[in-house]
């Protein structure tokens, strides 16, 4: 599943038309499930949900600082936190007052905060054929040997998690890889591929056949967009409220199974392909 950011509509829609069974099927979910949309604190329960599992993104990251007091916090309301804000101040209101009751709506979110602290940065998803399928926020820092077997290993991941990019974690923050087609249109092919070549012109990046296949969103991009090992299926979920909204904005997930994309907004509901870059594509241009 894609960044969900409050969609939480677009999501039970989705779910419906695939015939969820949360008895049986799991979700797992690429992370920034608050801010922007309009459900963002009933989405973040979806934490307590067993069939639910969701890896640390940048904007639940910016949520847990503004609580916490750390440098991250102060960009949480201006980036889409501002359904909070109510919480934040019960929050900091109860440090000087104890007697103070907060609003429900805040001790909801005070309960799900420590969940939150508990999502891990990756994800390893194990299919039944033995292949496997690894989940993060955003991306890798580039030009990393990574493996299967670095990132089965704790101290490995954590190490790579915590590399600086320009704006924070890599891992939660970096668009190395995606940055050049954040929200552009990629109806022209050709100039995708050129692009790719262009920026990445050793052609496979740092991946390599002892890595398996990448998940992330973070990055909006206007179809679900693979770049050699690594599939972007952030398509702006919450964007499709707003009564511009183009007709890319949904949110959008993958069947592991099958390797097939799907998306909803409230209303809709597609099956969709996504746009693959690989050594083969760029070498024919």
């Amino acid at each position: 599943m894609g960044d969900i950011h409050g969609s939480l509509t677009c999501l039970h829609h989705l779910m419906g038309q695939l015939n969820f069974d949360k008895t049986r099927d799991r979700m797992f979910s690429v992370g920034d499930l608050v801010d922007r949309g309009p459900d963002s604190l009933a989405t973040l329960e979806l934490l307590h949900e067993p069939w639910f599992h969701c890896v640390l993104a940048n904007h639940e990251q910016m949520m847990l600082e503004a609580f916490a007091g750390g440098f991250m916090g102060q960009f949480w309301l201006p980036n889409g936190g501002v359904w909070g804000i109510e919480a934040l101040n019960d929050w900091k209101t109860r440090k000087l007052d104890k007697s103070r009751v907060p609003l429900d709506d805040s001790v909801r979110l005070f309960d799900l905060l420590p969940l939150v602290r508990e999502l891990p940065y990756l994800m390893t998803v194990n299919m039944p054929d033995g292949g496997k399928f690894h989940l993060i926020h955003a991306e890798f820092p580039p030009y990393c040997t990574i493996t299967d077997e670095v990132l089965a290993d704790d101290n490995g991941v954590l190490q790579l998690a915590t590399h600086d990019a320009s704006d924070g974690t890599h891992i939660i923050w970096g668009r190395h890889l995606f940055y050049q087609f954040y929200n552009t249109d990629l109806s022209n092919v050709a100039k995708v591929n050129r692009t790719v070549a262009n920026n990445f012109p050793r052609g496979d990046h740092f991946f390599n056949d002892k890595l398996s296949h990448i998940i992330s969103g973070h990055t909006p991009v206007q179809r679900p967009l693979t770049i050699f090992g690594q599939t972007n299926i952030d398509t702006c979920a919450y964007g499709s409220y707003s009564r511009q909204a183009a007709s890319w904005q949904a949110l959008t997930c993958i069947e592991l199974g099958t390797w097939k994309f799907y998306q909803a907004t409230e209303t809709e509901f597609r099956a969709v392909e996504p746009l693959v870059i690989n050594r083969s594509t760029i070498e024919r241009i």
